[in-house]
């Protein structure tokens, strides 16, 4: 859970009081609980202007060649959504982006998807979902990913993130969803009985 909180404070070091509780309830409708949590921390903070940069842009912090081979985008999952997967193996830098896809078919336009955002030596996936109107007629997409500040701004574990060129993945083709076969029930087999 992240939040940026806006005050009227003098500019620079301070601290700020954060009073939090939690209530866990059994039922949804709050009915039952069965516990409750509560801390108050202070917290060192630095006052801002609105205006100032919580990111400091690095170009020079990894070369394109280095992110660019640490980035790999895997099949397009085509659900009732498509659902693209941006794998970073080793993240040579904080990294953020804000995804698009582009029909191979189509007019360039491109379609934004949501932002996925690395930090410096991190290895996972994290998936993204366009919205479309339809699907395109060559079974493909190219995905575009561009440097962003704001995805990096978005993450509380970024003061900094590379700032290079737009990195393109051509024709990344479709997968259908894996169709799931129903598990015989708890008691029962498929073996023939004696």
């Amino acid at each position: 859970m992240t939040f940026s909180p806006v005050c009227d404070a003098p500019l620079g070091p301070a601290e700020l009081g954060i009073h939090c509780r939690i209530e866990m309830f059994a039922a949804l409708d709050g009915t039952a609980p069965i516990g409750s949590w509560t801390r108050n921390l202070t917290v060192p903070v630095t006052v801002v202007s609105p205006d100032a940069p919580l990111v400091e842009a690095r170009p020079e912090s990894a070369s394109f060649q280095s992110v660019a081979s640490s980035l790999s985008i895997q099949p397009v999952l085509r659900n009732k959504s498509p659902i693209v997967f941006v794998q970073c193996k080793s993240a040579p830098a904080n990294l953020a982006f804000d995804v698009f896809v582009r029909f191979r078919d189509g007019d360039g336009t491109l379609i934004p998807a949501d932002r996925v955002s690395f930090l410096a030596g991190a290895t996972e996936t994290q998936g993204t979902m366009p919205k479309l109107d339809r699907w395109p007629e060559s079974g493909s997409f190219d995905v575009i990913l561009k440097p962003s500040i704001a995805g990096a701004e978005a993450n509380p574990d970024f003061d900094w993130l590379w700032t290079g060129p737009d990195i393109l993945f051509d024709s990344v083709p479709m997968r259908e969803h894996p169709i799931m076969t129903p598990r015989p029930e708890a008691g029962s087999s498929s073996a023939p009985r004696p």
